[in-house]
């Protein structure tokens, strides 16, 4: 499956801590870069706004410890949210799909989602 794919992605997770104005600081800590194969589902977006939240991304990543705690994905630039997972594969080759909604492109955060 991954002979012919070799995007590279960054796993994340992220922790909320309050900050001094008595906001939050999301900080987002990367635990692996792994290769993976990324299908664009299609775009919830018009223009930078996000009208519906959706699946936009379908991330397939061999089954590695530790890829089960990704909450984000790191892909060309963009953050993408990781809303669920599943496990595809028999026994003794097994991979993990991550259904993600992009949430930032470029730097720029689209806040309209909920969290």
């Amino acid at each position: 499956m991954f002979a012919r794919v070799g995007e590279m992605v960054e796993l994340q997770t992220r922790v909320d801590a309050p900050s001094a104005t008595g906001g939050l600081t999301e900080t987002y800590t990367t635990f692996a870069t792994v290769v993976a194969k990324v299908v664009e589902l299609g775009s919830m977006h018009l223009g930078t706004e996000q009208v519906e939240e959706g699946v936009t991304h379908l991330v397939t990543v061999s089954e590695e410890t530790g890829v089960n705690d990704a909450e984000y994905v790191i892909y060309q630039g963009r953050r993408l949210r990781v809303s669920r997972q599943r496990l595809i594969g028999p026994a003794d080759i097994r991979f993990r799909q991550l259904f993600c909604e992009e949430i930032e492109s470029d730097g720029v955060s689209n806040r309209y989602f909920r969290r």
